[in-house]
């Protein structure tokens, strides 16, 4: 058993504001759309924004959600896939 790689997952499934700004300011698709937004690009502004708390949303219908960068990602799919108020399916038993 790899026990860093467990604490490791286990350290960042908590994941909060700070820990997701730094994750932002460390991924490359996010710090792309950060300079477009600095420069003002009409195109990006109306898909993208910073919420009050510094955190980088894209636009999803009418909403604005955070950017989850590409270190989290198979954190927050897990984590909503095997959540028991909605997750990804019934169970093994009806699929």
């Amino acid at each position: 058993m790899d026990f860093g790689k467990l604490e490791k997952e286990e350290k960042t499934e908590n994941l909060d504001n700070s820990k997701l700004r730094i994750g932002q300011d460390d991924d490359e698709f996010c710090n792309k759309i950060l300079v477009r937004l600095d420069k003002k690009d009409k195109k990006i502004l109306e898909k993208y924004k910073v919420n009050k708390n510094g955190i980088l949303t894209g636009k999803v219908g009418g909403k604005f959600l955070p950017i989850i960068p590409k270190i989290f990602q198979k954190i927050v799919l897990r984590a909503y896939h095997d959540n028991l108020l909605g997750g990804g399916h019934f169970g093994f038993k009806k699929t």
